[in-house]
């Protein structure tokens, strides 16, 4: 190929480009979004029973990644629910995945939710907000598709869930996280800060992909206090059982317990004074939703001097190996009774 015949190809190819990217700039506004509203909305109203409402407009972009962007979204409660709305949202972006969509396939990058206000109910009979209702068309079996998301960022969103019949209630307020979920069976990531019933929160959560030993769980948390865990969990699920080493430290344990209660919308104890002060511990748990125990554990408890001690803190140790201990409501009491702490 002559020098000639190279420039003027390189020259063609370049038309082509520019005449493409200029197609691609063109092309939502040739695309009239807003105008499959109507659709979008029966859409949704099939599949759950509910209406979905777009106050605000539907915009797409092409460049730099595929955007769609929609405005002023509520999707509607269940009847008779305290709230009117299930879901508000500001604003909604959707980025789907460029290498699925040259395959052929329709995965999410990306989602942003700004300011999204999710509302959870369970009312007094039981039932929750999240059971929907479908069309009989739509509520014949499908054959399941894999999920996969990228990454979620939730932009100071809010969380209410109530339950009714349990007399349950908590609500998060300037949630700012960032998730992703690969796969209905993992693994899935969240990592950010919250308000929790007035108690600031920051949360780092992973859970492996499923494997035959289960899932791989790393979590570290700090609420008034700090929690790490590294584990495994059995399945995803209510039959789930963790089994990891645990470590954690509070200046103050009744605070980081009441804190922690706190957050679940559960009544606070009347937990022992002697708890009150610095704490740490590290050491193995196995917990179910029915019980908890521990096992070759350190704990170290103390509280500042008050009663004129010569040392600034009174500080108590306990090292107990290849013990056990299970906990139950009254566990706090009884360990205390058990070490002669009272």
């Amino acid at each position: 190929m002559t020098s000639t015949t190279r420039k003027r190809v390189l020259i063609g190819a370049g038309g082509i480009v520019g005449l493409l990217i200029v197609a691609l700039l063109a092309l939502p506004s040739l695309i009239d979004l807003n105008a499959r509203k109507p659709e979008i909305v029966a859409m949704v109203k099939k599949a759950t029973g509910r209406d979905l409402v777009l106050d605000g407009p539907i915009s797409l972009s092409i460049l730099p990644t595929p955007t769609v962007t929609l405005s002023g979204v509520k999707f509607f409660n269940a009847p008779g629910s305290k709230n009117p709305n299930m879901v508000e949202v500001k604003t909604v972006t959707v980025k789907p995945s460029l290498g699925a969509l040259l395959t052929g396939n329709l995965e999410v990058s990306e989602v942003t939710l700004v300011e999204p206000k999710i509302v959870l109910e369970i009312n007094a009979e039981g039932k929750p907000n999240w059971e929907f209702a479908p069309s009989v068309a739509e509520a014949k079996p499908a054959s399941p598709k894999p999920l996969s998301l990228g990454r979620l960022t939730i932009d100071n969103g809010t969380l209410i869930f109530s339950d009714s019949k349990a007399g349950i209630s908590v609500v998060a307020e300037k949630a700012n996280f960032s998730a992703s979920v690969r796969s209905l069976d993992g693994p899935y990531s969240i990592a950010g800060s919250a308000t929790i019933n007035g108690a600031p929160l920051k949360l780092d959560l992973s859970v492996g992909a499923k494997t035959a030993d289960g899932h791989a769980v790393d979590l570290a948390l700090e609420a008034g206090g700090k929690l790490t865990l590294k584990g495994q969990l059995s399945e995803l699920g209510p039959n789930a059982r963790l089994t990891g080493i645990a470590s954690s430290a509070s200046d103050n344990l009744i605070a980081f317990a009441d804190t922690l209660i706190k957050m679940t919308g559960q009544p606070q104890p009347d937990l022992p004074p002697l708890l009150a002060g610095k704490f740490t511990f590290d050491g193995a748990i196995d917990a179910s939703q029915t019980a908890i125990s521990i096992k070759d554990f350190k704990l170290a408890l103390g509280q500042d001097n008050a009663g004129g001690f010569t040392s600034a803190h009174c500080f108590l140790r306990l090292e107990v190996i290849h013990a056990q201990r299970f906990l139950r409501q009254d566990s706090l009491d009884g360990f205390a009774r058990a070490s002669g702490l009272n």
